[in-house]
């Protein structure tokens, strides 16, 4: 058929073949006109000239490329790159991307493909500290929820990546252990790394929330009690108490909604954080708060120290002061 008509047959990706006018428009073009590019098709081109061998068109791609791969297009290129298997600028993008990983927009990052965010961040050029890349990784696991299992969390938060999780996604990373089966223990792993954390900020994220949630349990026992106290008085009793009720409902009230007020104000982002907490299995939110309360007990101690040094302090220039009046006085003339 192809020898008959001089025709041929050729299958493109859908990219490819949007951009294949761009190819023929440059092809027919006069000579040394300029090459319009944009990021959007430079892969797509690339594909295109080294394909059907058109070396001039393949050189200003690459010179072009060469020029718009920064840190903001870093990503997209990784993608564009994947699609058509184009290793080597798959391999440029990787090493731009994991030299710049902080200076780029987390959410470009966090919508690679898994294997080639694995290939990002295990990139031995990567520039990025252990609790920025634990935002990214966070990122990641909220966009592609389907695209997570154990062993691809696992490989993306080992601790030789990751030895620190920024505070704000600690309580996130712990659900997501929990959800995928990532129980491991020994110390270094995500799950400890994560209770470790977290924990160590028992006062705003744990206790706060938790004294504001039993604010409302207990609110809830003595409305229950009340009812079934009203319902056993008679019809005159009852209009008395439920004045007094009325009264004493209003003063708790407002005492009540003080207290959330100020514990909203001071821990908006801790009542979520006690959200997730609450999300976790029973045996995790019991890990949790005893690492909270160890480390609970190491501020305490710590405070208590401090408080001891600086009462040795004064008392030691306490002594010194006393000696040196004594000394002073020694010194006088005597009468």
């Amino acid at each position: 058929s192809e020898h008959l008509d001089s025709t041929s047959k050729i299958s493109l990706d859908a990219k490819a073949a949007a951009t294949f006018p761009l190819m023929l428009s440059y092809m027919y073009s006069p000579p040394n006109t300029p090459l319009e590019l944009s990021t959007q098709y430079a892969a797509p081109l690339r594909f295109l000239a080294s394909y059907f061998d058109v070396r001039s068109l393949l050189h200003d791609v690459n010179e072009f490329i060469r020029k718009d791969l920064t840190c903001r297009t870093a990503p997209i290129y990784i993608a564009e790159g994947d699609s058509f298997q184009d290793e080597k600028l798959i391999d440029f993008a990787v090493r731009v991307c994991s030299e710049n990983i902080e200076g780029i927009y987390i959410g470009l990052v966090a919508a690679l493909p898994p294997h080639l965010l694995l290939q990002v961040v295990k990139s031995p050029k990567l520039r990025c500290k252990s609790t920025w890349l634990s935002k990214i990784i966070s990122e990641f696991c909220r966009n592609q929820p389907e695209s997570i299992d154990g062993d691809i969390l696992r490989e993306l938060t080992g601790a030789d990546l990751m030895p620190e999780i920024i505070e704000e996604e600690a309580i996130f990373l712990l659900k997501m252990c929990a959800d995928h089966g990532l129980d491991d223990d020994e110390e270094g792993s995500l799950k400890r790394r994560c209770i470790n954390t977290f924990a160590s900020m028992w006062k705003e994220e744990l206790a706060k929330p938790l004294s504001v949630s039993m604010l409302g349990i207990k609110d809830n026992r003595q409305e229950l009690e009340n009812n079934e106290t009203m319902s056993s008085v008679s019809s005159s009793s009852r209009a008395s108490a439920l004045r007094t009720r009325e009264k004493r409902a209003s003063s708790k009230q407002s005492h009540n909604t003080s207290l959330r007020a100020s514990s909203d104000r001071g821990s908006f982002v801790g009542q979520h954080f006690f959200a997730v907490y609450k999300s976790l299995p029973p045996t995790v939110q019991v890990e949790l708060l005893e690492s909270a309360l160890c480390c609970a007990m190491k501020d305490v101690d710590t405070l208590h120290q401090s408080k001891e040094n600086e009462i040795n302090r004064l008392h030691g220039e306490c002594k010194a002061k006393s000696a040196f009046k004594v000394v002073e006085k020694s010194k006088l003339p005597q009468r």
